[in-house]
């Protein structure tokens, strides 16, 4: 499976490069992580080692400008768990 944040101006693509626990949930279940964005918003060198990007040029034709490495699905942090224990038992899901 693969996630895929979308990125359209620098100022949102650098608020997200600089805060790596912002894609903790779209790692958490995904083998692997891209980010989507026209071509120059994102420098790959500040990308992590994990992460892949898809470039939008002019015409919309996409392009793997580095491809994300595939890794494990990670387990769920236990506050997402307790999370979910807590909705359910207020009637907020389900």
């Amino acid at each position: 499976m693969r996630a895929f944040e979308i990125k359209v101006n620098v100022s949102d693509a650098k608020v997200e490069l600089q805060n790596p626990d912002k894609r903790w949930l779209a790692y958490s279940i995904s083998h692997e992580f891209y980010f989507v964005a026209p071509v120059g918003i994102i420098d790959k060198k500040l990308l992590s080692k994990n992460d892949g990007l898809i470039e939008v040029g002019d015409t919309g034709f996409l392009q793997i400008v580095k491809r994300a490495n595939q890794r494990e699905v990670m387990p769920p942090r236990w506050s997402l768990v307790g999370s979910i224990i807590r909705n359910l038992k207020s009637g907020k899901l389900g």
